[in-house]
């Protein structure tokens, strides 16, 4: 229930409506409008208005039902929305642009956790078919800036980003991802990370050695399925892949995981160095002592010998009928 403080109107009508003046307020919030419409097509208007409360905007809007401009600003964050309303009686389509200096998340924090700075956004099209493109700078916690873009197209049953990019001085990230709600959720992702700088995170990590990776994900109802991923470290020859299905509502966890020449610091001049699939665990056990092999209602680990190149390991989480706790079994091979 929404209790008014106060309500205000002065108009007419008569060849066209025209508003005076409306303005209401209510629970710190406050709405005014001002503007006229002509009945005779194509309904030429112009409108004015303006709010003050959670969401403090203003702006106006003019020209026909055929053809709208629209101007609208956004005190806090700032932003400002421009472009044009097509065709609204018949058949509905829009031409816009979203800018804002700095969008900051969360919103109302003096020290966001991240933050777009030059914010661009434009779109094009109508509800059965549009396309959408974002560029600015990203600015998040522990990451320098970097150049964030983003290109793609929607329905009213999906929405496909053909590319998603992150540049900057610690990472490149190219990623292709679709989500469709035609039926069931469904998202689709394939990302590369080009080039990914630790140092900042990691202490003793060494300069110029970047992790880069790919990854394929599918999220189908209650499945996850992840048909490949890959890990590197560029100036060494470590490398790691492995594959995994997921049904968080299942409890069923399947996957494998390999790596190989594992050695630290990367790319030393005499490392510490272990050949193969040294340790993998899963749902961080209670009590995990490396070196070891078992399992327990949390969790699964591993630790191979130490004389093959390579290892994998493959895990499976399995919830039994009966409810009982999970069943976990570790599997080891030499690849």
């Amino acid at each position: 229930v929404i209790e008014l403080e106060s309500l205000q109107l002065r108009g007419s009508i008569h060849k066209a409506l025209v508003v005076e003046q409306f303005a209401v307020s209510a629970e710190q919030h406050a709405l005014a409008i001002q503007g006229q419409m002509e009945f005779t097509p194509p309904h030429p208007l112009e409108l004015k208005f303006n709010t003050v409360g959670e969401f403090t905007l203003g702006g106006q809007v003019s020209g026909t039902l055929d053809q709208l401009q629209l101007d609208i600003e956004h005190e806090t964050p700032s932003a400002r929305l421009n472009g044009r309303l097509l065709d609204i009686l018949a058949a509905p389509r829009w031409d816009l642009e979203l800018t804002s200096p700095e969008l900051r998340w969360p919103l109302d924090e003096p020290d966001p956790q991240a933050a777009i700075k030059g914010l661009r956004l434009t779109s094009k099209g109508q509800w059965s078919g549009y396309t959408l493109n974002l560029a600015g700078t990203l600015e998040a916690a522990g990451l320098e800036p970097g150049a964030l873009e983003i290109a793609g197209s929607g329905d009213p049953d999906s929405f496909s980003a053909s590319r998603i990019s992150l540049d900057g001085p610690q990472f490149a990230l190219e990623t292709e991802a679709e989500i469709s709600w035609r039926q069931e959720l469904e998202v689709t992702l394939q990302a590369a990370l080009e080039r990914l700088d630790p140092v900042t995170w990691i202490e003793g990590w060494p300069e110029n050695h970047f992790l880069e990776a790919q990854l394929a994900a599918e999220w189908r109802g209650d499945e996850v399925v992840v048909p490949g991923f890959k890990l590197a470290v560029s100036g060494t020859p470590f490398v790691a892949s492995g594959n995994a299905r997921v049904e968080p509502s299942g409890s069923v966890v399947d996957g494998q995981f390999e790596w190989q020449s594992l050695e630290w610091p990367p790319g030393a001049e005499f490392p510490f160095h272990r050949p193969g699939c040294w340790l993998q665990r899963r749902y961080s056990p209670t009590n995990s002592v490396p070196g070891t092999t078992g399992s327990n209602g949390f969790g699964t680990w591993c630790a191979p010998g130490q004389s093959k190149r390579s290892k994998n390991c493959s895990i499976s989480r399995r919830r039994p009928a009966s409810g009982k706790a999970p069943v976990m079994a570790p599997a080891l091979s030499a690849a």
